[in-house]
C-alpha cells in the first residue's frame, strides 16, 4: 500500500493543515505524519510551541485523514524516514526545516522515495503563524 510520510509543528490544526492531509492522500492511501518536538520547535523557530507536544500529536493522530503519527526523533532527525520507509514525502509550500540534506539523505539512503511540494491553501488566513499571531483562523 502506498505511503507518504509529512513532518511539521501543528501547532492547532486549521484548514490549511487539513487540506496538506487531503493533497497528500491524492498521492498515497496511507498519510503518516512526524510531529516537531517541543525542544526542536524552540531551537528551530526561537520560541516554544502554543500547544505542548502531546497535544499536538494527540490532535493529528485523531484526524480521520492520517493513518499514523508519532512524534520525532531528538537525535537523528531522519530516523522515521528509515523506519516507516515511505514511498513518498511531502513537503508543505513554506517548509524550510528540515529539508536542507533531505535531498542527500533520500538519494543515498532511500532513492527509491520521492519528494514533492505541495500547493498552498489560503496561507492569507490558514497559516500557524498568522493564527499564533491573532491574525489567522483555526478550524
Amino acid at each position: 500500500m502506498s505511503r507518504i510520510l509529512l513532518f511539521g509543528t501543528f501547532d492547532g490544526l486549521h484548514f490549511g493543515h487539513v487540506n496538506l492531509f487531503l493533497q497528500a492522500h491524492e498521492h498515497a492511501k496511507e498519510v503518516y505524519v512526524i510531529l516537531a518536538r517541543d525542544k526542536t520547535v524552540e531551537h528551530t523557530k526561537g520560541r516554544p510551541p502554543k500547544h505542548p507536544e502531546h497535544e499536538r500529536l494527540t490532535q493529528v493522530q485523531n484526524h480521520p485523514l492520517i493513518t499514523h503519527a508519532q512524534l520525532g526523533s531528538h537525535g537523528d532527525k531522519y530516523a522515521a524516514i528509515k523506519d516507516i520507509n515511505p514511498h513518498k514525502i511531502g513537503l508543505g509550500y513554506d517548509q524550510l526545516h528540515f529539508v536542507e540534506g533531505l535531498h542527500e539523505c533520500i538519494e543515498q539512503e532511500l532513492p527509491h522515495i520521492e519528494i514533492i511540494r505541495f500547493r498552498p491553501h489560503r496561507e492569507d488566513s490558514f497559516k500557524s503563524s498568522l493564527i499564533n499571531d491573532g491574525y489567522g483562523r483555526l478550524l
